[in-house]
């Protein structure tokens, strides 16, 4: 009889547990859905090699399809103009096909770390699939394009620095009525897909539990940054305490004695290392935050099979770039001149607890059913 009584709960828990399996992940699916970050969903990036990410835009009346990269350590977008010199650039913005577009008759050149670019103002009409953002933008048309690494496939850069002097297509779109507010954040992944862009109204919850950092430069999002702990032991002290949040800088770069100190005494290579070494983890301190970039962040694997570090020495600035910023969701607020750092909580996945105890308790009436006709041939045996 007792052997009975396990055969029938048996088969009820195998209903209850197929029933339940069938709609774990519809009720899984609800709790991240309910933990939304801005009130748009996220925009794809286009993820290069985990170094460039680029947002696709629409422009002009007919739309041409462009890619940009997007990039908070500059203030200026342009896009190479078909007549672009030493261009690599295969998608190039053709204006003469465009009905809105203004030419402002203002040169300009644009300077980076590396390389430069150099054209004349205009305005067009920018936007973005799927979502409200239709709004006209000055941007520069660049004629000539110097010492830049861009992918083939993308047509310039999108500059989201905090300079009041630039309006970015946010702030447009914020000022027509079209979004609810002017913040963007990004999303930076080590992955094919996942990479996002954010937008807009930004959910409560998100803002509350974001750790905001006031910028101590008109021109870029620049932090003041204290200091850096290598593996939860040596503490270096930043004689610059300026630090800028860089989207569009592949590596951490970083003054010169910070960045001695971590390669002397921790690194000892720069090209051609260890891939199987172990690295230490860096930890950056700000007022009221810290940010810890593991080796998996900076270690960069090569074709040939070894890797090398992405660590360099700053110019001047220390410049936080992809490796930093790919620990947390950055969101910018330029009307505060604030940086948020936001990191996603892990949600609770039902269906991976509920079938390890489903496992269990399935297993636990197998040895019971097992234990139970053993006794029985034992006492039929005597």
């Amino acid at each position: 009889m007792f052997g009975q009584y396990l055969i029938i709960l048996y088969s009820f828990f195998n209903v209850i547990s197929e029933k339940i399996a069938s709609n774990s992940f519809l009720l899984t699916k609800t709790l991240q859905q309910s933990n939304f970050i801005s009130q748009y969903e996220g925009i794809n990036l286009h993820n290069f090699d985990n170094e460039y990410y680029a947002l696709t835009l629409r422009i002009g009346t007919p739309l041409q399809l462009i890619e940009l990269l997007v990039d908070t350590g500059s203030s200026i977008l342009w896009l190479a103009n078909y007549t672009c010199d030493n261009c690599s650039i295969l998608n190039r913005y053709k204006p003469y096909l465009s009905q809105t577009y203004i030419d402002f008759n203002q040169t300009y050149t644009q300077t980076y770390g590396q390389g430069e670019c150099s054209g004349q103002f205009g305005q067009e009409l920018f936007s973005i699939a799927d979502t409200p953002i239709n709004t006209n933008l000055t941007f520069l048309l660049a004629n000539q394009v110097s010492n830049l690494s861009l992918q083939k496939t993308t047509s310039g850069i999108m500059g989201l620095s905090n300079w009041d002097e630039h309006t970015n297509i946010f702030e447009s779109a914020y000022s027509n009525g079209q979004i609810q507010s002017p913040l963007f954040g990004f999303q930076f992944l080590n992955s094919t897909s996942g990479s996002q862009l954010f937008y807009g109204q930004f959910n409560q919850s998100v803002l509350d539990q974001t750790i905001w950092i006031k910028t101590n430069m008109k021109k870029m999002w620049s932090t003041e940054i204290l200091g850096v702990q290598i593996n939860e032991d040596e503490y270096i002290y930043f004689d610059d305490h300026s630090s800028i949040f860089d989207s569009g800088t592949t590596c951490l770069l970083l003054e010169q004695n910070v960045y001695n100190k971590i390669y002397n005494d921790y690194l000892n290579c720069n090209l051609d290392c260890d891939c199987n070494k172990v690295y230490p983890n860096l930890t950056f301190f700000f007022e009221g935050a810290k940010v810890t970039v593991p080796d998996t962040a900076y270690k960069r694997y090569l074709y040939n099979g070894s890797c090398s570090m992405c660590i360099g020495q700053a110019k001047s600035t220390n410049i936080l770039g992809d490796p930093f910023m790919k620990q947390f969701i950055s969101i910018f607020n330029k009307k505060e001149q604030l940086v948020g750092l936001y990191q996603t909580p892990k949600m609770f996945n039902i269906r991976y607890w509920y079938f390890y105890l489903a496992l269990g308790i399935q297993l636990l009436f197998i040895c019971a059913l097992v234990y139970y006709q053993i006794q029985r041939k034992i006492i039929a045996l005597e």
